[in-house]
């Protein structure tokens, strides 16, 4: 994942790559947790 190629792309979805990053890490942490709860 080259982020120099896809900055400008990533830009409009997220405004910085460790914001983008915790934003996904997040929705995965929380698909866990709605599985073990089910």
């Amino acid at each position: 994942m080259k982020s120099r190629i896809s900055n400008k792309n990533s830009g409009a979805l997220c405004d910085t790559e460790r914001r983008c990053f915790l934003r996904i890490y997040f929705y995965i942490y929380l698909n866990i947790i709605d599985l073990l709860i089910r």
